[in-house]
């Protein structure tokens, strides 16, 4: 939820508010009707399954879960990343590794008819959600507390596991 400011912004920003091919007499009448969806709103719903979207023009001004903010990105991840992700290709592919872990995670615990996640997936995958916070400066404080943590129990869990080699 921390990054929905930010994909409104950068999607407003990139797409604008007004819907392309709408004459000014029936954009007004859809801002009358309440039935007004922006174009920046609606090119991010047509990044959502079909269920999503329906949903999606009813509430696209509150908060985002995190598969709406997951699709849009995964969908724009040239256009969203940090700068520090575009400063060469090694940097880009980590970015993307986390963004789609995250995206692995929320999957995982929404869908558990798949079989729940593990502890060392999901502990990866809380590392995952604050370095892609991090790298947007959001949470930075608390990403610094908690990632040396993380580390070291995902770490421990991998060591755990059965057939590692120090286990």
């Amino acid at each position: 939820a921390a990054l929905t400011p930010r994909v409104k912004q950068w999607a407003r920003e990139t797409w604008a508010d007004e819907p392309q091919g709408v004459a000014a007499e029936e954009l007004e009448r859809l801002k009358k009707k309440h039935n007004y969806v922006p174009r920046w709103a609606h090119l991010c719903r047509e990044c959502l399954s079909d269920n999503f979207a329906r949903e999606f023009s009813k509430d696209y001004l509150d908060e985002w879960d995190a598969y709406r903010l997951g699709e849009v990105i995964q969908r724009h991840l040239d256009a969203f990343k940090p700068a520090a992700a575009r400063e060469s290709d090694a940097a880009s592919e980590i970015y993307r590794n986390r963004v789609h872990h995250v995206g692995f995670l929320r999957n995982s615990l929404a869908h558990p008819s798949f079989g729940q996640p593990s502890v060392s997936e999901c502990l990866a995958g809380s590392k995952a959600v604050l370095e892609v916070l991090r790298a947007h400066g959001e949470g930075v404080g608390e990403a610094a507390l908690a990632l040396p943590l993380l580390q070291r129990i995902a770490e421990a869990e991998r060591r755990a596991e059965p057939g590692s080699p120090s286990s």
